[in-house]
């Protein structure tokens, strides 16, 4: 199962309310699905705690950036540091800060795969 960060740290990383796939479903146990725009560039994440998959995909236009699919997760955790903000995805079971994904949405979109020490500067 997915270690989630609290649900008010995404809505606020995202800036808009997530869709549930399943209505009475907890969210530790759900599909959460967040779509967004910053400008001109679009982003969707989907987060499938259960299952530990993320699915994130960048749109500028009609351009297809980035889609990236991560499976075998166990932690997501929110970052802000002034005008920064990122989630940060891994994968180590035993240690959250092993392998990690780092999504930025603020101030521009970017993915970063790394380790810890990597994706922290």
């Amino acid at each position: 199962m997915l270690t989630l960060p609290e649900r008010t740290a995404l809505v606020d990383l995202f800036q808009c309310e997530p869709r549930l796939a399943a209505a009475g479903v907890p969210w530790h146990f759900n599909t959460i699905t967040f779509d967004t725009a910053f400008g001109e560039d679009c982003v969707q994440c989907v987060i499938e705690p259960d299952e530990g998959e993320l699915h994130f995909v960048w749109r500028q236009g009609n351009i297809t950036r980035i889609s990236l699919k991560i499976n075998s997760l166990a932690h997501l955790s929110v970052h802000r540091f002034a005008e920064e903000a990122y989630l940060l995805a891994s994968s180590g079971k035993d240690d959250p800060n092993k392998e990690l994904v780092k999504i930025r949405l603020r101030p521009i979109i970017s993915v970063e795969w790394g380790s810890y020490h990597d994706c922290l500067h």
